[in-house]
């Protein structure tokens, strides 16, 4: 497990402050003793990286339910963790829950207003509950924050074409090309579009 040199720094402290003799000789022992200070607060208060980590494991393994568990731990003891909102976000939406997906991207967009991905995928929520404005809103938002981000163009493109802006759409498409030419979704979508 990585430590940071501040959390280090912190229990050294601690153990130099309740250390009942502190010279040059009793380095070692303060330093054991701030060893033990630092097991006994990771086993009462576990890293809510482990259980976000934990949880794209199971992302990766396919076990949605597993995963949103362990998304849900990391949460408890981290309420802040962006992150960890997002994952959960998405696979609520893999397993339908639109409405908790929702909730989830608006958390982590609380928490940290400038999550392209976040948008992205708020956006490409609402659009497939066809609320096409929100999703477009969305995405315009995600485009504000990063203007190269040919996902949002071609999930914009895609709102734009099915509120019947077929001229838009196809320039979303074009742009997302720009930005990536090698982007196959972008040139079936132009193509469909394009008759």
């Amino acid at each position: 497990m990585k430590i940071s040199k501040l959390t280090a720094l912190v229990f050294v402290l601690a153990a130099v402050l309740y250390s009942p003799k502190v010279d040059a000789q009793n380095v070692p022992n303060i330093l054991e003793i701030g060893r033990e200070s630092r097991s006994r607060l990771v086993r009462v208060n576990p890293l809510a990286e482990a259980y976000y980590n934990r949880g794209n494991a199971l992302r990766e393994s396919g076990d949605i339910k597993g995963e949103i568990e362990f998304y849900n731990k990391a949460l408890r003891i981290n309420p802040n963790y962006v992150e960890a909102y997002f994952n959960r976000g998405n696979a609520l939406r893999k397993l339908g829950d639109m409405k908790r997906a929702i909730e989830d991207y608006n958390q982590a967009l609380r928490i940290n207003p400038n999550y392209a991905e976040a948008y992205l995928n708020r956006g490409a929520t609402r659009a497939q509950l066809e609320d096409m404005k929100g999703g477009i809103e969305d995405f315009n938002e995600a485009l504000r924050i990063n203007p190269k981000y040919a996902e949002a163009y071609l999930n914009r493109g895609n709102a734009l074409r099915k509120s019947g802006d077929t001229k838009e759409a196809i320039e979303d498409y074009n742009q997302a090309l720009r930005i990536n030419p090698n982007y196959a979704e972008a040139y079936y979508n132009r193509g469909v579009n394009a008759d």
